[in-house]
């Protein structure tokens, strides 16, 4: 018995099967990045207003404290001044290794890795 291919099979019908699948997948990478897009958005807003913040607060407070301590040991004003000049600087290289490691995640991590894992199927699917 011949097996009958139905209109249903066939080349244009696979064709078009397998374009519409790859526009889908195209489509929903699209939508992931849009999302994630969104996020980083929101995010960087955040930090940087919450870095704003930070730095007129913390400016605030610094000035306030150093006020007070060189007042209170007027007689060792400069090694208070000294002791506080340390502390700032340490404190500044600290905060700027702490921004540089939460600034390191690369951007897009949800669309870098559906299209590695996209790779490696297509990639597969060739042996």
């Amino acid at each position: 018995m011949a097996e009958q291919i139905s209109s249903d099979e066939g080349f244009p019908n696979s064709a078009r099967r397998l374009r519409d699948t790859a526009l889908n997948i195209l489509e929903n990478r699209l939508q992931i990045l849009e999302i994630e897009i969104k996020e980083e958005k929101q995010r960087a807003r955040a930090l940087f207003y919450s870095t704003v913040i930070l730095l007129v607060t913390g400016l605030m407070a610094v000035v306030m404290v150093s006020f007070l301590l060189v007042v209170a040991f007027w007689d060792y004003a400069i090694w208070v001044l000294i002791a506080l000049t340390i502390i700032y600087v340490i404190s500044s290289l600290t905060a700027l290794h702490v921004i540089r490691k939460n600034l390191k995640p690369p951007p897009f991590p949800e669309t870098v890795s559906q299209i590695k894992k996209d790779r490696q199927w297509l990639s597969s699917k060739k042996h």
